[in-house]
């Protein structure tokens, strides 16, 4: 005799297992699926946290596959909610880690995602099968260290910040520690390079900030604003101040004398008269009005810009201020390798490169944000980058295939292009003492191939 529905010891002893033949598994089934995904009953900071998680800048997430019981760290908040819609459950903040640094290269081993700042390491994975993902995020000296365990008998792989975690994992027999995969903080890095955006979608209003520790505590107040990302690099050397006020019910921001003392003179609050920095030359941000609430967006970006026009709810009123740090002068980094030289302006793509066995030379030149487009093209001769449109029409009739815009060419810097005779390849340099030496070789010069800044 027992109450049907009602799990008995056996049940309830086995998690999602089997129990005896009197056990019953429908209660028991909904309040282990519902306590893993929400929390406790009752306890609705651990259910705000597991289905509406908590973002910060350069916060490392952590979850847990529920089916095989692996971790998977992510940078992303989008790829983590993506993740805990579908069968993984949310840890938590894993650490911090700098937006610039080491590169932290992501792969894919066929039963388990493996992280690591060794490019050796990465190579020797990848030569081993494994699949590379890309660079997931970046790590420095700073910090602590983040200790890499492994599973003896799975050969699985745990990554964690925490001392106290690593040894009572590792006391348990079954897991040992591989060292120190690379460093980390464990609390959010104050970056005031940068500025940050806070979103509150039932007031439909924005924050911006340099201050990591004021995106923290907005949001750890719980009063609906979130942390929407980085808006933009700040000028380091800017000498026009954008003002912070209290408008109504919105933070406002104006690089512009007259308009911030018209405000303060109608009843707006001056909270902060330089809230940050810019050049006044650079790159655009854009300030739309919602017509609807009448509060305002500020961004950098375009797109998003008129994507926000295309609702009918926004009004774009202009640009709000310009910033260098926006669309600055872009490396162009060269790599070499037995098949010749490759130039980018991806920090990911060289990183990626590297770990595929290519050797990193150094910045060649510096390319501007705007002007005419270099673009890439490969064959089975290697890559070339052209700014002559015809020229590029020409090679993709004749077996090259284009792979879309490089980077830009502009300025007062001249970019030489010279040409093996033997094996075909094309070199690019700014330095008028690497052309000499190239044309002492051999090489052939064929003109100024573009320009950089």
């Amino acid at each position: 005799n027992y109450t049907p529905y009602t799990p008995n010891e056996a049940a309830l002893a086995t998690s999602y297992g089997t129990g005896d033949s009197c056990s019953a598994y429908g209660n028991r089934n909904f309040y282990s699926y519902y306590t893993d995904w929400f929390g406790q009953a009752g306890n609705w900071i651990i259910f705000d946290k597991s289905v509406d998680a908590v973002n910060y800048p350069f916060a490392v997430y952590r979850l847990i596959n529920r089916t095989n019981g692996r971790h998977f760290f992510t940078s992303s908040a989008t790829e983590r909610d993506n993740l805990m819609r579908n069968d993984y459950k949310y840890e938590g903040i894993a650490f911090f880690e700098p937006q610039t640094g080491t590169a932290v290269y992501r792969l894919f081993r066929g039963f388990e995602h493996f992280y690591t700042s060794n490019v050796q390491e990465a190579r020797s994975l990848l030569q081993s099968g494994a699949s590379l993902d890309g660079v997931d995020w970046h790590t420095s000296n700073g910090g602590q260290p983040v200790y890499r365990l492994v599973n003896k008998t799975t050969s699985e792989h745990l990554w964690t910040i925490s001392k106290t975690e690593a040894d009572t994992i590792t006391s348990s027999g079954q897991w040992s520690t591989e060292g120190i995969a690379f460093n980390a903080y464990s609390s959010i890095i104050d970056d005031p390079s940068y500025t940050y955006k806070l979103t509150n979608s039932a007031s439909h209003q924005i924050q911006l900030t340099t201050s990591t520790k004021v995106v923290k505590d907005t949001v750890d107040a719980k009063n609906g604003w979130t942390y929407t990302g980085i808006a933009w690099k700040n000028d380091q050397n800017g000498t026009i101040k954008i003002s912070e006020l209290q408008l109504g019910n919105e933070k406002f921001y104006t690089a512009n004398e007259t308009e911030k003392n018209s405000l303060v003179a109608n009843g707006a609050t001056l909270t902060a008269d330089s809230k940050f920095m810019v050049t006044g030359t650079g790159g655009e941000v854009l300030r739309l009005l919602n017509t609807k609430y009448k509060t305002h967006e500020f961004t950098a970006n375009k797109e998003y810009a008129n994507s926000l026009v295309a609702t009918g709810e926004w009004k774009l009123e202009g640009v709000a201020w310009k910033s260098d740090a926006i669309m600055p002068a872009q490396d162009i980094y060269r790599l070499v390798s037995t098949s010749g030289h490759f130039w980018t302006s991806s920090v990911s793509e060289l990183e990626t490169m590297q770990i595929r066995g290519w050797n990193y030379e150094g910045v060649s030149w510096k390319a501007p944000s705007t002007g005419t487009p270099v673009t890439r093209l490969s064959s089975s001769n290697g890559h070339f980058w052209s700014e002559n449109q015809a020229e590029v029409a020409h090679l993709a009739k004749h077996g090259y295939t284009t792979e879309g815009t490089a980077f830009n060419s502009g300025g007062n810097t001249e970019i030489y292009r010279l040409l093996n005779p033997h094996s075909g390849e094309h070199f690019f340099t700014a330095n008028p003492a690497e052309k000499n030496n190239l044309l002492l070789s051999g090489w052939n010069y064929e003109g100024v191939g573009m320009h950089g800044v």
